[in-house]
């Protein structure tokens, strides 16, 4: 593997992961909101 390939590889791993944190995120959210019991989802 040449270095700009790698770099390439790295920098699409990195973006890859940003938008699944930010998908996780968003589907964590929605979860919560449309959770009829809450109770079992947030801790007391």
């Amino acid at each position: 593997m040449s270095l700009t390939s790698t770099a390439a590889y790295v920098a699409r791993r990195a973006a890859q992961k940003e938008k699944v944190r930010i998908l996780y995120r968003r589907a964590l959210k929605d979860t919560l909101n449309w959770a009829v019991h809450r109770h079992l989802f947030y801790e007391d």
